[in-house]
């Protein structure tokens, strides 16, 4: 159902005694009954693991019961203008999740942290956080200030370190820019044959691969065994029937790339055209991904405080509202291992005023962030 639901009218959450219609199935019954208990007022008001932590607008009626959010996409140890705080810091990482708490996401994938910033799952309370370590790289081929440089004859030892010290995913930049500053016809960072080893080795230890992609040999890197595309902005069709098949997963990051291309439009560089022809044709290619079933995932990416206006671009650029939602919640979450509605079992959840799929403004005001819904009672059950 696009992550969530929303309830009739009779069915208040903010009232734990509100009436449940009888065409209610059992299943929802015991969810609206769980998050009705969640939300009692005989909550303990200290934050702990399993209670909601952020609660902006308690006495407002919730009427859409949501799935935690995911940000598939994103760099917890930057600051990127929100705060102020020195990059890499503990600061600026609790500061950046306690942002991601506050717009629902209640889960993340950190794609590349800066050198000296220590990134581990349950850094902090209401947030998961699945970590790749260090962007993977040689030396002097993109930002060097934004990772520690790995030569090709390095990067699969690098990689298994990274998976031996805990992180699930492993980020490399399979392609990157030269002089020119062309994303659209970029140089590759490893040779092929190393990529292939290196995602085999990776894989065999339970991690995947998470690959930045912007130039056109897509398919090359799918082929030797990335897990996700990480912005894609050259996808074709033949790619993603490809990728449909083995099971890989794009994060289009489309505020990144979309305001990429709108710079390079106002600076008028000789790539420019090119750009605006990737931005068209990723119109095109959305909707097919959803057609053909693979799995398009949010990341936020240079900007954390619009994860609302990601998801909304996706719809924008193609996704049906059901897949731009089920791309911030169910579909990520089942991507990522995390837990989903099942019955009898907790769930973490978001609540909003409104059906986001229907007003897509919804999503950039969260009534009830971190809300765990508990497992009804064996009484609460015959309710």
């Amino acid at each position: 159902v696009g992550g969530g639901f929303s309830l009739p009218p009779s069915v208040n959450l903010k009232q734990p005694g509100s009436a449940h219609p009888a065409a209610h199935t059992h299943r929802l019954h015991h969810i609206f009954r769980a998050a009705a208990l969640a939300l009692d007022q005989r909550m303990p008001r200290a934050p702990r693991p399993g209670h909601p932590i952020w609660m902006p607008h308690r006495n407002r009626p919730a009427t859409h019961i949501q799935l935690g959010m995911v940000d598939a996409h994103t760099h917890l140890s930057m600051d990127m203008g929100l705060f102020g705080l020195p990059d890499a810091g503990a600061a600026v990482i609790r500061a950046n999740l306690q942002h991601k708490l506050k717009q629902g996401v209640l889960a993340v994938r950190d794609t590349g942290a800066l050198p000296g910033a220590t990134i581990v799952s349950g850094q902090f309370e209401g947030v998961r956080v699945l970590t790749c370590g260090n962007l993977n790289i040689p030396k002097g081929k993109y930002y060097d200030h934004i990772h520690l440089p790995v030569e090709p004859d390095e990067l699969v030892a690098t990689a298994l370190q990274e998976v031996a010290r805990g992180s699930q995913w492993v980020k490399i930049a399979a392609d990157a820019p030269g002089s020119d500053m062309n994303y659209f016809d970029p140089n590759l960072m490893y040779p092929i044959e190393v990529l292939r080893e290196m995602c085999a080795a990776v894989h065999a230890k339970g991690a995947r691969v998470a690959a930045h992609i912007s130039g056109p040999r897509i398919g090359e890197f799918v082929r030797v065994g990335v897990n996700s595309v990480e912005h894609g902005s050259t996808m074709t069709a033949e790619v993603l029937a490809d990728m449909a098949q083995r099971g890989v997963a794009w994060v289009p990051t489309l505020t990144t790339v979309v305001g990429a291309v709108d710079m390079i439009t106002r600076m008028e560089v000789p790539f420019a055209a090119a750009g605006r022809q990737c931005v068209q044709q990723l119109k095109h290619m959305l909707p097919l991904a959803e057609k053909l079933g693979v799995t398009v995932l949010v990341g936020t990416d240079e900007h954390p405080a619009s994860y609302a206006e990601e998801v909304n671009m996706l719809r924008e650029y193609g996704l049906s509202a059901k897949a731009a939602l089920a791309a911030a919640s169910d579909s990520a979450r089942a991507y990522f291992g995390l837990s989903g509605f099942v019955d009898g079992a907790p769930a973490e959840i978001v609540l909003f005023d409104d059906d986001p799929r229907v007003r897509p403004e919804a999503l950039s005001r969260p009534n009830v962030c971190a809300a765990q819904m508990i497992q009804p009672s064996a009484a609460a059950r015959k309710m």
